[in-house]
């Protein structure tokens, strides 16, 4: 099976009428993840206002004022911090909820509008698992800023593009087998991408086109939809692929011992 196979696969199932409309379960989607965005950036201007009134408290007590309550700066930069995170935890368990949802589609199940709240019920494993994927990206970046040493956070980012591939089926792991915790699932994954992670690369890369074309004004709502179902869906056909969910046949894009 090649990529082409699994992305005729993908629009086979996303085209196939159904109840509820898949395209109106990702509106619902797309609505309460900005919503989530709406929020991460007024919690961003908000971090930005106690920075600022942090500043002014300080000028005020040089000056010989006496405040009535002073919050030392780090707490509330860690106030800030924390109304900034708990939006992307939502927008990451509601991803999960949608991969729940193509997943349960691919696989023959029922599925209905609320299968995108499936994620709540995996918060926390899912949040260790996708800070786990991007702890190196985001180390890779902080270093690039704090040392200005670009060599040091190309290391970083291409650690963790290797770290994005050998984890990519941690969370569908995870789907399958919610008894088996955190650990199993990345472990699990690392042992199916085994061989695999070039390929799943090339995978991502194949949708670059698409991606480009959600940020094109006017059509980025359409290129949008069809974006996130796309790569939902595909994505869950690779999986069932390499846990032996497809058909036997060996993918023609495997090579053995590849990295």
């Amino acid at each position: 099976m090649s990529f082409s196979e699994l992305k005729r696969q993908a629009r086979t199932h996303i085209l196939a009428p159904r109840r509820p409309n898949l395209f109106l379960v990702t509106a619902l989607y797309y609505i309460l993840t900005f919503l989530l965005w709406i929020l991460v950036v007024n919690l961003s201007d908000f971090g930005q206002f106690l920075q600022e009134m942090t500043a002014s408290a300080d000028a005020f007590v040089r000056s010989g004022g006496v405040l009535p309550l002073e919050l030392p700066p780090f707490y509330l930069t860690l106030l800030g911090s924390v109304f900034f995170v708990i939006p992307w935890l939502f927008i990451w368990t509601l991803d999960l909820g949608y991969l729940f949802y193509a997943r349960g589609i691919v696989q023959g199940e029922t599925m209905s509008f609320w299968s995108l709240m499936e994620g709540f019920n995996y918060l926390i494993d899912t949040i260790l698992i996708r800070a786990i994927r991007s702890a190196p990206i985001v180390a890779g970046l902080s270093f690039s800023l704090i040392l200005d040493q670009s060599l040091v956070g190309l290391f970083f980012l291409t650690l963790g593009l290797v770290a994005v591939c050998a984890f990519s089926q941690s969370c569908l792991l995870l789907l399958d087998h919610p008894g088996k915790g955190v650990l199993w699932c990345l472990t699990a994954s690392a042992r199916l991408m085994h061989g695999r992670k070039l390929q799943y690369c090339f995978l991502m890369a194949s949708f670059l086109g698409w991606y480009f074309l959600t940020q094109l004004p006017f059509i980025f709502v359409a290129a949008s939809f069809w974006f996130v179902t796309y790569t939902n869906f595909t994505y869950v056909g690779y999986y069932n692929k390499i846990t032996g969910r497809g058909p036997e046949e060996e993918p023609q894009w495997r090579r053995p011992g590849m990295f």
